[in-house]
């Protein structure tokens, strides 16, 4: 019997030891638990935005891709070859990287909300404990007090140290501090306690595997960031070959534009210089005809011909005005097509000016 009861008393010393450090145990688990809730809070917030930039990068490289397609139907200017292939290339590498984006936010975004469900268990996990460490808390002083033994504290040394005393006691007195030990309830109590002990492990191991996955989060970020910066400079590279490539269309056109322009000048002075040349050779013939002979009239085939030759100049001249008022509508028409004006298409042009000043 006084085996029995030093080895019952060697136990239940052992669960208060155990209680003790059980209790410290899931202090620092909710401690833990608190620090990770914070991170797993953090990473919800940043995939949700990564996810929301996916699909603005996304879209704003589809309108990039939307309007060079149009251009290139359109055929009011033709992109030069070269322009056209890279201009191809880049947003084939733009939707590449965005896929990328969207696929990397959207595995990420799933992952911590799977991480900041994990989170919640554990906190369900939390409270459950609490409830066990909670019920087992007076238990040992009850089975003490069951063998009427005062301990003041739940000490594991100060257990010890009574049940010493008891077995220094007299044999009969011993005894009956023996009897008074419920063998069930301290197996009941031990389970409990092994119970904690098993949570507190689980808990731990699970706030172990949220912390590497948020780790693991933030490190492919930062890939999912240079997949949007690829992206962006794909589609700003390649609204910069369109832009090149028309630019040279209109330098060129210009250039032309500005040679015929001075060649009209050129036949303006001509055309002057003809009419005037008529004028004098008309007055310098009508001169000669009258001082050679007594008639003050000119033949008629010699004033025909006079009359033929400034005709000749006014259509020159007619036609060469033509030519400015062409001439004026295309650069006219050159200019305004040039400006960004408010119709269905200026959205699309703004938002491609703005996404390369972003890029810039």
């Amino acid at each position: 019997m006084l085996g029995r009861f030093k080895k019952n008393g060697e136990a239940l010393c052992g669960m208060i030891g155990r209680h003790a450090e059980l209790s410290t145990q899931l202090r620092a688990t909710v401690e833990h638990l608190g620090g990770t809730k914070q991170q797993v809070t953090s990473k919800v917030s940043d995939t949700e935005d990564l996810l929301a930039n996916a699909t603005e990068t996304n879209k704003v490289v589809q309108t990039v891709a939307g309007a060079i397609s149009r251009l290139l139907k359109a055929g009011s200017l033709s992109l030069s070859s070269s322009g056209a292939l890279f201009a191809s290339r880049n947003i084939t590498s733009a939707n590449e990287s965005v896929k990328r984006l969207k696929d990397t936010a959207s595995v990420l975004a799933q992952n911590a909300a799977s991480a900041n469900k994990s989170a919640a268990d554990v906190e369900s996990h939390t409270k459950s404990s609490k409830e066990i460490l909670e019920r087992v808390n007076n238990q040992p002083i009850a089975r003490l007090n069951g063998t009427e033994i005062n301990v003041s504290s739940l000490s594991a040394d100060e257990c010890n140290k009574t049940f010493f005393e008891v077995l220094g006691k007299s044999w009969d007195v011993a005894f009956e501090r023996a009897l008074g030990i419920n063998d069930t309830a301290l197996l009941e109590t031990s389970d409990e306690l092994e119970q904690l002990e098993a949570k507190i492990k689980l808990m731990e191991s699970i706030l172990t595997k949220i912390n590497k996955s948020m780790d693991d989060i933030a490190a492919t970020m930062s890939n999912a960031v240079q997949f949007e910066e690829k992206a962006k400079t794909a589609a700003a590279d390649a609204v910069a070959d369109v832009l090149r490539s028309l630019m040279e269309e209109v330098c060129a056109s210009a250039t032309e534009l500005h040679k015929l322009h001075m060649d009209t000048d050129g036949f303006k002075g001509r055309a002057v210089t003809l009419r005037t040349n008529v004028s004098e050779e008309s007055r310098r013939a009508e001169a000669a005809w009258r001082n050679a002979t007594a008639n003050s009239e000119m033949p008629q085939d010699v004033e025909d011909g006079f009359t033929h030759a400034s005709r000749g100049v006014v259509v020159l001249e007619k036609q060469l005005q033509r030519v400015n008022a062409q001439y004026a509508r295309v650069t006219t028409g050159l200019s305004e097509g040039l400006k960004i004006t408010e119709d269905r298409d200026a959205k699309s042009h703004i938002a491609v000016v703005n996404f390369v000043c972003d890029v810039g």
